[in-house]
């Protein structure tokens, strides 16, 4: 294939016999396309999980003996933006002709959306005009938002500045 799709998040767990802290598990999941016909399934799905450094070496490992990653043209890194996910951008640059491009999640997006609206309608407009990279709008959106609204002041100015920051981020998505 010529495009891979890469899936990064983090879970934290509560653990038994460690004091009941909770630990990071990191997981990556690759697929390199999707198939919607009988039912929507990933092709070609293999899923990582580490809670010790070295994550990565087990997907690059993967990668090159599953593929001949001499023919990626595309590489999607999907995550919520956080650093270490951000950072996994550097290790897939497989030949100079790949393109390596991080995305936010939809999941991620619709959640920083909804937490700024709390309506389905108003969801939709918004969301638009983030998708149609109508920075303008949205922030003028929010800022009535927080007029109408003020006690969601700070939720709405948190999820605005984390849709903000990864602008860029959710056009790659789309």
């Amino acid at each position: 294939p010529e495009t891979l799709y890469v899936i990064a998040d983090e879970k934290w767990v509560a653990t038994q016999n460690n004091n009941n802290e909770n630990v990071m598990i990191k997981s990556i999941v690759t697929f390199d396309s999707i198939n919607s016909k009988p039912r929507r399934y990933l092709n070609n799905k293999r899923i990582f999980a580490e809670y010790k450094d070295g994550i990565i070496g087990q997907v690059l490992d993967y990668i090159y003996y599953s593929y001949d990653v001499s023919k990626f043209k595309n590489i999607f890194v999907m995550g919520d933006g956080a650093r270490w996910i951000k950072s996994v951008v550097n290790y897939f640059k497989f030949n100079f002709d790949t393109n390596v491009i991080f995305a936010l999640d939809k999941f991620h997006f619709k959640q920083a959306i909804h937490h700024i609206c709390l309506d389905e309608k108003l969801e939709e407009i918004i969301s638009s005009y983030v998708i149609n990279n109508n920075r303008k709008a949205f922030k003028a959106c929010c800022n009535c938002l927080i007029e109408s609204f003020p006690h969601r002041e700070e939720t709405i100015n948190k999820k605005k500045d984390y849709i903000i920051n990864n602008w860029s981020n959710i056009l790659n998505l789309y």
